[in-house]
């Protein structure tokens, strides 16, 4: 599925379920132009904005997902790294810089007149930034229980009968009549007996019948042994070993890049702020995988939609402007 929807992406995000996107590509209004589509009448209204989006996308994230967010001036990304911190639980991963004039682009004629312009009062703005976030890394144990909760009926009945004869693993009543079953020392029949009867301890085992016949009269067992093996082997029904699974973001980046990033300006560009082309397939290449679902809430040109098809990955975009979409639809 590739889909296109003229409308307005705070709205469509709202009726979405929770972590149901894996990519979210965000060339967010910058709120800086005189441009229709980037203009606010205040400051704070365009931060309300931006910040229900990125609540919106941090609920609709999943687990593993990122979320770039783009935007040219520094201070408005450092208020709009706090309302992700305030309204969401991503973390951010990286600034990236997108080093738009570097030596040998198409454009470096551009470079050229921009930094030999005279009467300068400032350095002049070569760059535009990426934020990427995603959710903290996790390890979660799916299957059961430690030993000790696999055979909690066993160890619970062995430590009642200690505690009924005011007992303990290393009692003289309990280690010398197990010494008298052969064992080397009285130091190795401690092990044995902590193996036997110490709660806590890790690796233990089952009685034997012969350590089951010489502790009985001491000990009195009201079950017997059968009865007693059967409820060590109770434990041995679930899994002892835990499995893990680890949820971190998706990254697939084979080509080691660093955070700064050169990419020429597309040819022909139908939006006046359109990524380029080959900064997108990268960027969905890097964090996602075939059959994704890549969400673009501030369509523009659609070269998100466009590059999401070639590349095998699902993908929703939005935007208001009805002949933006008719544009980038043809």
């Amino acid at each position: 599925m590739n889909e296109i929807k003229n409308s307005d992406c705070i709205e469509e995000m709202s009726k979405m379920k929770d972590n149901c996107i894996d990519l979210i590509i965000a060339d967010i209004p910058y709120g800086i132009t005189t441009e229709e589509w980037d203009r606010f009448n205040s400051f704070d209204e365009y931060l309300n904005f931006i910040g229900e989006f990125v609540y919106q996308s941090g609920r609709v994230l999943k687990p593993h997902g990122n979320l770039y967010l783009f935007h040219s001036d520094f201070d408005y990304l450092c208020e709009i790294n706090n309302l992700v911190k305030n309204n969401t639980s991503l973390i951010n991963r990286n600034l990236i810089i997108w080093n738009k004039y570097f030596d040998g682009c198409k454009n470096h004629y551009l470079k050229q007149r921009n930094l030999c312009r005279k009467n300068m009062t400032e350095f002049k703005q070569m760059a535009e930034y990426i934020l990427l976030y995603s959710f903290e890394s996790k390890t979660e144990n799916t299957s059961i229980q430690s030993i000790r909760e696999n055979f909690s009926e066993y160890k619970d009945y062995i430590q009642s009968v200690l505690l009924r004869k005011n007992l303990k693993y290393n009692s003289s009543e309990i280690i010398t009549p197990l010494f008298s079953l052969g064992y080397k020392s009285k130091q190795s029949t401690m092990s044995i007996s902590l193996r036997l009867f110490h709660r806590d301890f890790k690796n233990f085992g089952c009685l034997t019948k012969k350590q089951y016949d010489v502790l009985n009269p001491i000990l009195n067992f009201d079950k017997s042994y059968s009865e007693i093996l059967d409820l060590y082997n109770l434990g041995k029904i679930n899994p002892i070993k835990k499995n893990k699974i680890q949820t971190k973001n998706t990254f697939n980046n084979q080509n080691k890049l660093s955070t700064i990033w050169n990419y020429d300006e597309d040819d022909n560009k139908i939006h006046v702020n359109q990524k380029p082309r080959k900064m997108i397939e990268d960027i969905v290449i890097y964090s996602s995988n075939v059959g994704d679902m890549v969400l673009d809430p501030f369509a523009g040109s659609g070269i998100v939609n466009s590059v999401c098809k070639e590349l095998g990955r699902n993908s929703i975009s939005f935007e208001k402007d009805e002949k933006k979409k008719k544009k980038m639809m043809k």
